[in-house]
């Protein structure tokens, strides 16, 4: 304090919290003579700064007693942090654009959701709750983020995507920068060039603050209905033993609940897309708790063939990994389809793998340079391709 009033002529914070003590995982004060006692060096090497950082801020309030517990900075701060890490090489994978449209509700949900953790996180600064600030921007990151919005955008390509996790992970970063200076500054570093960030550093950029048009109740509270009704569905197609990558032509949902009913309104889109499920019914009928549905498992031939055709594009896209491709590497592809299951998918799968050249035929004669065979069902594909 003294310091930074005499070369700048003021305080370089006017407020400091003091955690409590620091004991060992079973609350038993640390002690040499026990055997207890871990050195704040060995802490700092075995674990690196940002890591014990994040723990002392998530574990727990600044007013309680700190056990402290190795495996859990091994086990889950260690992976918050290389969660973090990857998603910002999924960002660096990206086409991201400035200025987009954003349209789907997934990415309104997503940027909903950010200004709701903004808001709520400066609040909990002021009243130094730092556990609850700082689990509720681990959650955003590790649920919201990586297990959430990833997951529903995968297939997606169009600018808006590049965009949103832009937004979310700079905000992420600002907020978790206090905490974490040296991860946060290294990831905004390496997004500099691709996002042509301004700032030398993160923690020369502005604090975010909330932006109130932003926030969507509506998005925020169909969103855990989604959830709900999105993991029925996969748990009734786990339990008739039909994989996601086969689609099902309809779900029957029946509620007298609003909220779910405004939920299905706004997410019906996304829930299809997540489920793999062609059109959704719903209606309004009194049933247990907030909704009941029933999806339909018949899988006619159409069905089928789309079903196949997934399940060969998933093989040729680990295909290209062994094959060690790059994303815009294209390919010549051969497939012996013996029964023409795969002839009216040709266009998707051409398109989906990178192909310049496709044919689907009964057999081959000439060499290849990358070939598998996949068995899906019954019926059996042969996969050749040669890099073009």
């Amino acid at each position: 304090m003294v310091c930074g009033v005499a070369n700048f002529g003021k305080a370089p914070y006017e407020v400091v919290s003091m955690p409590g003590w620091v004991v060992d995982e079973k609350g038993e004060k640390m002690s040499k003579s026990l055997g207890n006692v871990i050195f704040a060096e060995d802490a700092l090497k075995e674990f690196g700064a940002d890591a014990l950082r994040l723990y002392y801020m998530w574990d727990i309030a600044p007013y309680e007693l700190e056990k402290f517990n190795s495996s859990t900075v091994k086990k889950e701060i260690i992976g918050i942090l290389n969660i973090l890490w990857n998603i910002h090489n999924y960002l660096l994978s990206l086409d991201v654009k400035e200025k987009v449209k954003i349209k789907e509700v997934e990415d309104k949900w997503l940027l909903s959701r950010m200004n709701s953790l903004v808001k709520e996180f400066n609040k909990d600064l002021d009243k130094f709750e730092y556990k609850n600030a700082t689990r509720n921007l681990v959650d955003f990151v590790v649920y919201n983020i990586s297990r959430e919005y990833i997951q529903f955008v995968r297939n997606r390509n169009d600018n808006a995507v590049g965009y949103v996790l832009k937004e979310a992970l700079l905000t992420s970063l600002k907020l978790l920068a206090p905490i974490c200076p040296f991860v946060t500054d290294k990831i905004y570093l390496n997004l500099k060039k691709k996002l042509k960030l301004k700032e030398e550093s993160i923690h020369l950029e502005i604090w975010p603050r909330a932006n109130e048009k932003l926030s969507d109740n509506k998005l925020s509270d169909g969103m855990e209905n989604v959830r709900e009704i999105i993991q029925e569905i996969l748990s009734q197609r786990e339990k008739n033993q039909i994989g996601i990558r086969w689609p099902l032509s309809k779900v029957v949902i029946r509620t007298k609940d609003l909220k779910v009913m405004e939920a299905l309104d706004l997410f019906e889109k996304l829930i299809l897309r997540q489920t793999n499920i062609k059109k959704m019914i719903l209606e309004k009928d009194k049933v247990t708790g907030k909704f009941n549905l029933e999806i339909d498992i018949k899988l006619d031939d159409k069905l089928l063939g789309e079903g196949y055709t997934r399940e060969v594009i998933r093989r040729i896209q680990n295909l290209r990994k062994e094959a060690k491709l790059n994303k815009n590497d294209e390919i010549k592809l051969i497939i012996v389809d013996k029964k023409d299951i795969l002839i009216k998918f040709e266009k998707e799968i051409k398109e989906k793998v990178g192909a310049k050249e496709i044919n689907i035929c009964k057999n081959i004669d000439d060499k290849f340079e990358f070939s598998d065979e996949v068995k899906v069902r019954e019926e059996i594909f042969k996969i050749y391709f040669n890099k073009k």
